[in-house]
């Protein structure tokens, strides 16, 4: 089985969670199976899981990407805390680096290092300051998997 997406791959735009949404839909709906949306999401990230294609399981990447929204997880529980709707005139801009990052590169321990600070940005978005959160999380993260920070 093989997809194609018109999102680019390696560059940080979570082209295989989405891809994994597709993926189990598509298996489910050959199957004629219909659970509900958080199962789907969570049949996806265990087979991204299973693939080698995230290392956390990206279950909060899985859930943005099907459900959309803002949205705040618990990733080790695959459980949603806070799903919020965003102001639709909000503008977007997304940056597409002209190189990639495959999670095959990434180092996984120094991820896990950077721990608590990823809570307190997590503890951040709960709080309400979303924006905050997402800039801070871009920051660390683009640092972190060796983007340029600074479109962050």
């Amino acid at each position: 089985m093989w997809t194609s997406s018109n999102i680019p791959v390696g560059v940080g735009l979570k082209s295989s969670s989405a891809a994994a949404n597709a993926i189990t839909l598509a298996s489910l709906a050959a199957l004629g199976v219909e659970p509900g949306n958080l199962e789907i999401v969570k049949l996806g990230v265990e087979a991204a899981k299973r693939s080698g294609v995230t290392i956390t399981g990206a279950f909060d990447d899985a859930a943005a990407s099907f459900l959309g929204g803002c949205v705040i997880t618990d990733n080790s529980r695959m459980r949603i805390l806070e799903r919020r709707e965003m102001d639709e005139k909000l503008k977007v801009l997304i940056h597409v680096p002209p190189y990639k990052r495959y999670t095959r590169d990434v180092d996984a321990d120094q991820l896990r290092r950077f721990g608590g600070l990823l809570r307190s940005i997590h503890d951040l978005a709960l709080s309400g300051d979303v924006f905050g959160a997402i800039t801070l999380n871009g920051l660390v993260y683009s640092t972190l998997l060796g983007f340029e920070p600074r479109v962050a």
